[in-house]
């Protein structure tokens, strides 16, 4: 059994506000272009990123082929 100490060393923790994006891919590599309409958004709100980004697969769109779409999350001030 781990100790609370130990699971709490190994949380990512991100503190609000928060911006968030979702991209759909067709199976490229994902580049710094797709997100470039994010990070301008951020900026045109007045705020600066203050986290990494941290991003999970939302779903796989099984009736399209190659389709999958990816939640993305940053700290902002």
């Amino acid at each position: 059994e781990l100790k609370k100490e130990e699971i709490d060393r190994h949380l990512i923790t991100i503190k609000g506000p928060l911006a968030k994006t979702v991209i759909k891919t067709h199976g490229e590599a994902f580049s710094k272009e797709m997100f470039e309409p994010f990070f301008e958004w951020i900026h045109q709100q007045g705020l600066t990123i203050n986290s990494n980004l941290y991003g999970v697969v939302r779903y796989h769109a099984y009736y399209e082929r190659e389709v999958s779409y990816f939640e993305f999350i940053v700290s902002v001030v």
